[in-house]
């Protein structure tokens, strides 16, 4: 799937006046960087708008498929940048929204995260210093500054399970959906693979266990992505007692409950 989606998900409860603000920043940045690499025909459409977490994805439209996936590249290391409080080789309109939405953490949202087809870098808390420019890493109109290098993933993840209620499901571009954990409440982004659109039927709304490559945010651990989904699991609420785990299975010629304690009764 091509990997031409950007998110930013604000954790907390937002005044509308707040979101604006993010928005605002949030634009900021995908246009710097836009602008960095030299490709001014990128349109960038929103593709999927949810409350409760604000999360705001955003999709890239260009003649020149690739400097969209440049983009998209540099703004999961604009996150990791922050996360890390290291020194952002970008320009300076860039620099200045992206600390302008890292300072909201703390103050107006919980957690601010960034998140590709990819990655998600969760930023939680807000960045000490961030320099306006790095003079030792010049750039130049149409050279975007290959970042990737830059230092290891910063959201480290490992195989599990999560276990929750499935709330959104888009299917425009390729298929994900939106996981709200049971222990915490929070939305956790889940990545299908080619394939398994089929496993999603009739799952909205419903309880469900995803497993695959759970990545965590750094501070309390809770889940935030899941990729390379190897199973989705519908949990049955309604409850029939006999497909429950750990119970055995019951013959055709077995005695219901109900049956075997009016006999020992009448005994």
């Amino acid at each position: 799937m091509p990997n031409d989606t950007i998110t930013l998900v604000l954790e907390g409860e937002l005044t509308v006046n707040a979101f604006a603000e993010a928005l605002k920043a949030f634009a900021g940045i995908i246009g710097g960087l836009s602008r960095e690499i030299g490709d001014s025909t990128i349109e960038w459409v929103v593709d999927d708008l949810q409350p409760g977490s604000a999360i705001t994805t955003l999709r890239g439209r260009s003649a020149q498929q690739h400097t969209v996936e440049r983009v998209v590249e540099a703004y999961a290391s604009v996150g990791r940048s922050l996360a890390r409080n290291e020194r952002l080789p970008h320009t300076d309109s860039v620099v200045r929204n992206a600390r302008h939405l890292g300072k909201m953490v703390g103050a107006t949202v919980r957690t601010v995260r960034f998140e590709t087809e990819n990655e998600e870098v969760v930023v939680s808390a807000p960045p000490k210093r961030i320099p306006a420019k790095l003079s030792t890493l010049p750039l130049l109109k149409g050279t975007l500054l290959d970042v990737s290098a830059i230092g290891d993933k910063f959201a480290s993840g490992a195989w599990g399970m999560v276990e929750g209620v499935v709330e959104t499901l888009t299917k425009r571009h390729g298929l994900r959906f939106t996981l709200y954990d049971q222990l915490n409440d929070r939305p956790v982004s889940c990545y299908l693979q080619e394939g398994q659109q089929e496993e999603m039927r009739g799952i909205w709304g419903k309880r469900a266990i995803v497993q695959g490559w759970v990545t965590r945010d750094p501070v309390d651990g809770h889940p935030v992505g899941i990729r390379q989904i190897s199973s989705i699991q519908e949990i049955d609420e309604a409850g029939d007692y006999t497909k429950a785990r750990g119970i055995a299975p019951v013959g055709a010629d077995a005695l219901l409950p109900e049956e075997a304690i009016r006999r020992l009764r009448d005994e």
